[in-house]
């Protein structure tokens, strides 16, 4: 994302330059601007290719991004599916812990009370 973010910043500036050059260059013979037609023409088509190949890039970049977060959001999405089923699994183990620790203190009791007789 910061790389991203650095080519913008790069081209953006690139764009700056070009057009402060454009605007703030002397006349030429036929009374434009800046370079001569020619010039200006090649140099236009090495900027319009270098943008293109930088659009290019950033739009394979941010395509590539897309399908990383896609794949994160998916395991996110199993990861909390399996974390519901957990909390389920826990709160069924509580209560038959619950349901074992009542039992065995009936249990208990009922051998107290079945004993009490022998031990006088």
């Amino acid at each position: 994302m910061l790389e991203m973010n650095a080519r913008i910043r790069q081209f953006q500036q690139k764009a700056s330059a070009e057009l402060a050059e454009r605007c703030s260059g002397p006349p030429s013979a036929d009374g434009k601007q800046g370079k001569s037609a020619e010039g200006q023409n090649v140099s236009d088509m090495n900027e319009t290719m270098d943008s293109e190949g930088m659009l290019t890039d950033s739009a394979d970049q941010m395509n590539k991004m897309n399908a990383e977060v896609h794949v994160l959001e998916e395991e996110y999405q199993k990861d909390l599916l399996e974390l519901e089923k957990l909390r389920h699994e826990l709160a069924d183990v509580r209560a038959k812990r619950a349901l074992m620790e009542a039992v065995m203190k009936e249990t208990k009791k009922l051998q107290e009370i079945g004993g009490y007789p022998f031990h006088l």
